[in-house]
């Protein structure tokens, strides 16, 4: 599987140059996110670096971010007296939500899914002293007995 995008388009979002050992660690982190990025989109998708989505580049772009300024998830810092702590962030290579509902939405692959219903109690069979009748307002009533004017 070949990477989604390439360095220098993440160095151009992320708006600094990688270098040294960065290097490795980044093409890596491309290489998960593409792969990533690809299984929410369904494998069966055949983008590459030149056909992947305009809007799908910056997700993955953020993935890449994401896991590169924060490889182990961190989610507070102190310094001297100011101490700051929030909730336990994900660390690693990961979509959010509304990542993967874009990635999905360029795929055509909006999760919908068709379900079958099936219920396991007996439907109520209709009493043939009854019948069906519209009320005043129009409003069909099943299965009651129509009022009667005394």
């Amino acid at each position: 599987m070949a990477a989604l995008t390439t360095i220098a388009q993440f160095e151009i979002r992320y708006g600094q140059n990688i270098t040294g050992d960065d290097i490795n660690r980044v093409s890596a982190l491309i290489d998960d996110a593409s792969a990533i990025v690809l299984d929410v989109a369904d494998l069966t998708t055949d983008w590459t670096a030149a056909t992947l989505p305009a809007v799908v580049l910056p997700v993955l772009c953020e993935v890449v971010r994401r896991a590169f300024d924060n490889p182990s998830g961190l989610s507070g810092e102190t310094i001297g007296d100011y101490t700051w702590r929030g909730g336990a962030a994900s660390s690693g290579v990961y979509l959010t939500t509304e990542e993967k509902r874009t990635v999905r939405r360029a795929a055509s692959k909006l999760g919908v899914v068709s379900l079958d219903l099936s219920n396991d109690l007996p439907l109520t069979t209709l009493d043939p002293r009854y019948t069906s009748y519209a009320n005043d307002e129009g409003v069909i009533i099943v299965n009651a007995a129509e009022p009667v004017d005394y």
